[in-house]
């Protein structure tokens, strides 16, 4: 059996992640900062619901944050162990049948 990993790949997918996290935990931000804006203007019972919804939609948001952060971080741990592997063990022609 031969397996191929491209850590290189792995690492620069893992750092796009990060990157795009940063970008959207931004956009997040700015949601939850607008609706309070809003909140300072418009108070009656209908603004109560819409602040409830919107912290369920927010809640989501960075549910979504958390998993793909915690992707990223197991393409990086899966890309190190692998080079860890190789450094080890891939010089030296071992049949692991």
């Amino acid at each position: 059996m031969l397996i191929k990993v491209n850590t290189n790949l792995l690492k620069n997918k893992a750092e796009k992640i990060k990157s795009t996290m940063e970008n959207y935990s931004t956009a997040v931000k700015g949601i939850n900062s607008k609706s309070t804006e809003m909140g300072n203007i418009w108070k009656d019972n209908n603004y109560s619901y819409y602040i409830g919804q919107i912290n369920v939609f927010l809640d989501e948001l960075g549910l979504v944050e958390n998993v793909l952060n915690s992707y990223a971080n197991f393409m990086e741990g899966y890309a190190q162990a692998m080079d860890e592997i190789d450094t080890q063990f891939g010089s030296k022609n071992i049949d692991i049948k």
